[in-house]
């Protein structure tokens, strides 16, 4: 059996039927461990400055991977002034994150996956 494209989801227990003319005997169990998965960054959808002075992100991902997405007023090295805004893992439809904090003069964000 050759299984393609495999993501985390996939992991888990396992065992196969074997059937010849002399019959079907089960397989024991095996248990797949799936590591090093290329993870698919996210793609920015849009961005929008609302009337409000919050800023809107829209952003998509494969689902079930994690997301993080981070926030910052402040780019001096080194760079460890990053907050945290909101977590999760993607869903089929688009992540839309408002960032009240927004009007500060300069702001400027990350989407982190996982």
């Amino acid at each position: 059996m050759t299984l393609s494209r495999i993501t985390s989801a996939d992991a888990g227990t396992y065992n196969v039927l074997v059937t010849s003319p002399a019959g079907t005997v089960p397989s024991l169990s095996a248990q797949l461990v799936v590591t090093n998965v290329v993870l698919t960054p996210p793609t920015m959808l849009s961005s929008h400055l609302l009337n409000d002075g919050s800023f809107r992100i829209s952003f998509s991902g494969p689902e079930g991977q994690t997301y993080r997405v981070l926030a910052t007023s402040d780019l001096t090295l080194p760079m460890t002034s990053w907050t945290v805004l909101t977590n999760g893992a993607f869903t089929a439809e688009p992540i839309q994150v408002i960032d009240p904090a927004a009007s500060l003069p300069q702001r400027f964000y990350r989407i982190a996956s996982p």
